[in-house]
């Protein structure tokens, strides 16, 4: 920008509410779901929105799911759920963030 300004939008995040439930499926829709992402990728589903919805019913820690805001609009969200990496016979419990 010109004179050395710089612009920036300030996010702030904040603990997710039920009532924020159906927002942040939309927006993880809309970011999950364009034209051969999976082929491109190789990796994920459809279904990402769907997953949310379960994560906070079965394992998500709902303390730490989080909705990034703009202005007041939900913009992002972020979820944490516990999770176990086995390997033979040794186990480690581990936080997934998604």
């Amino acid at each position: 920008m010109p004179g050395g300004m710089e612009s920036f939008m300030e996010i702030c995040a904040f603990q997710e509410q039920e009532e924020d439930y159906r927002r942040v499926e939309e927006i993880t829709r809309l970011a999950f779901s364009y034209p051969d992402r999976i082929a491109r990728g190789g990796i994920g589903c459809p279904h990402e929105h769907w997953m949310v919805h379960e994560l906070r019913q079965r394992d998500g820690i709902l303390p730490l799911s989080l909705t990034a805001r703009i202005q007041g609009n939900i913009v992002g969200h972020l979820i944490c759920s516990r999770a176990v990496v086995r390997l033979a016979e040794w186990e480690l419990p581990v936080l997934n963030l998604g």
